[in-house]
């Protein structure tokens, strides 16, 4: 191989290997073999350790980034922050000094004064809280600069956003809307209708001979039933059979809000046939 690789006539080369080949036992064959895929695997071997070093210095590359832009993000916020601090404490100073000057009038109402004092105070608060420097992305709750009107992103370019306030659609530039929290909608308070029982509703209901699609409805009836009826449990027999059944009445009673929980009957009540379901009260 060596002198072939520098020149020497293919005839010759060709001759010395088949001498070769003549004279090599097939265990000489075999460790041969296992000689070049020795320095193959090694070759690649080599080849995936650069590979990795490489890697690995991109990676320590890309941690350095990433620090310096959390330490870039983190001193941007504090200078915002710092400077809406500088404004706000300014407003309330001027605030406080348009206060003490209608005091100094001989005609004013406290009342008013106080309220509207109250109000700024509230504002401020406000503001204090809303300060965000996130990028503005879609769906994310806004306020316009100039108009102070709040509302929903739904609509979203590189330099605007369309705002719903209020049902009306504005279009503003990125540069005056700022981030702001939403505000909590309360919760639908909802009392449970008292229901009389129901004494002839049965706790007990057999799906045994009837198909998964035949069952489901007839089960969706039942436990109506039971609701209405403030049954505390209901027992419900499906057999075991291939399991087909017992599976799907399972899934289904995991929609059940109601539902508390469901187990296999005792064995003297029909043990893996029927399964027992507990109401919440």
């Amino acid at each position: 191989e060596i002198a072939a690789r520098y020149g020497l006539y293919n005839e010759i080369v060709e001759k010395a290997y088949e001498y070769k080949r003549e004279e090599q036992s097939e265990e000489d064959i075999l460790l041969e073999n296992l000689q070049k895929e020795m320095e193959l695997v090694l070759q690649q071997k080599e080849h995936l350790s650069k590979e990795l070093a490489e890697v690995a210095d991109e990676k320590a590359e890309l941690e350095k980034e990433k620090d310096k832009l959390t330490n870039s993000k983190e001193t941007l916020i504090e200078n915002a922050r710092f400077e809406a601090q500088q404004i706000v404490d300014a407003a309330r100073q001027e605030s406080e000094e348009i206060i003490d000057e209608l005091k100094q009038l001989k005609e004013y109402d406290i009342k008013n004064v106080a309220t509207l004092k109250h109000k700024l105070d509230e504002i401020i608060e406000e503001e204090e809280e809303e300060i965000s420097t996130e990028p503005i992305q879609l769906g994310d709750y806004v306020r316009i600069a100039y108009t102070s009107q709040k509302g929903e992103v739904i609509a979203l370019d590189k330099k605007n956003a369309t705002v719903l306030c209020g049902g009306i659609k504005i279009k503003s530039s990125l540069g005056n809307l700022t981030k702001t929290t939403r505000p909590v909608e309360k919760p639908e308070t909802f009392t449970k209708p008292k229901v009389t029982h129901n004494n002839n509703f049965k706790v007990e209901l057999n799906l045994i001979g009837m198909r998964v699609e035949e069952a489901m409805p007839v089960l969706d009836k039942f436990m109506d039933d039971a609701l209405l009826a403030n049954a505390p449990y209901v027992r419900i027999v499906h057999g075991i059979g291939s399991g087909a059944l017992r599976k799907a009445v399972w899934e289904r009673l995991k929609k059940y809000k109601f539902v508390s929980k469901y187990e296999f009957a005792e064995s003297s009540q029909g043990g893996s046939g029927a399964t027992i379901v507990t109401l919440k009260g």
